[in-house]
């Protein structure tokens, strides 16, 4: 069990000295207080896990306390001690927001066994928070991702489906609609093909009504019966890729023509020398090299 950070409040010091003995030998840190009013300032100033106060005192009493917490410290676990364990002053406490109460005079082992009950809920609440926030935080990556995501179960059904998969199959914002309903409603018969055919699936499919050139892949969770689909959007790689072989082309044809001009003098000349020397060729050479380098090439 993991320790906690206990606040005893109770205006008899016997209470207090005992509770701080128990607790303390049990493995807690405990720290006692004999006013409400002082609790209150303490909390202010050092955060507790869990208060445990009697229900009568002076100045202020336990339910007036426990209210307060609640309000400025619902993290706080309340457990109220009453030397009146009706009924009826328990249930009151618990509406109120208290976990749990101890009656007096109450043993050791009582004492003990409700921290650690407390320390178990806590505990509890405590991973339930981080696990909703993993969830959160794994649905928002999920939802901002750029590539297309959907899962279908073995019913062809939709469990669940990110707003880039939505846009790219022209549906916009239908994403929590689509849920549960059958793949065949994001109006694309050819993803429908794709999940009947029940094996994994890497395709290209150009989309004409939408300008979308995608690249399609599905992938299975056996263990689950479901399968996964991602859809990647690569019109721009398409666009890009016929941009690089436009430019080629046209590099190609730009050396070309250079080479032919190149040629074209270098017949002239040669023409004009008659038989040329081992040297003439040299110089002529030389001469094609700095055209070259003149026209970037």
């Amino acid at each position: 069990m993991n320790p906690a950070k206990i606040l005893v409040v109770d205006d008899e010091k016997v209470i207090c000295a005992g509770c701080e003995k128990i607790l303390g030998e049990a493995g807690h840190q405990v720290k006692t207080t004999l006013s409400a009013k002082k609790a209150l300032d303490i909390l202010k100033e050092d955060p507790f896990d869990i208060v445990i106060t009697d229900i009568k005192m002076p100045e202020m009493s336990g339910m007036e306390l426990l209210n307060i917490i609640k309000k400025e410290h619902p993290d706080i676990t309340v457990i109220v001690i009453t030397g009146y364990s009706t009924v009826e002053t328990a249930v009151e406490a618990m509406k109120l927001g208290a976990f749990d109460y101890l009656p007096k005079p109450f043993t050791s082992d009582q004492a003990v066994l409700v921290i650690e009950r407390a320390v178990e809920r806590r505990t509890l609440l405590a991973e339930t928070m981080r696990g909703k926030k993993e969830i959160s935080k794994a649905q928002q990556i999920f939802e901002n991702l750029p590539v297309g995501i959907i899962v279908v179960n073995g019913n062809k059904q939709i469990e669940d489906i990110n707003s880039s998969f939505t846009k790219m199959m022209g549906v916009g914002d239908r994403r929590n609609n689509l849920k549960g309903k059958p793949v065949s409603s994001l109006q694309g018969d050819w993803l429908t093909e794709i999940f009947e055919l029940q094996e994994a699936v890497d395709r290209k499919i150009c989309l004409s009504d939408r300008n979308l050139n995608v690249h399609i892949i599905t992938v299975p969770l056996e263990e689950e019966r479901k399968w996964v689909g991602m859809l990647i959007d690569i019109s721009k790689l398409e666009q890009q890729r016929e941009e690089i072989m436009k430019l080629k082309k046209e590099l190609l044809e730009k050396s070309q023509e250079v080479i032919n001009k190149q040629m074209r003098v270098a017949q002239e000349i040669a023409g004009l020398l008659g038989e040329t020397t081992a040297e003439t060729k040299t110089t002529l050479l030389k001469l094609i090299d700095l055209a070259k380098r003149e026209e970037g090439l």
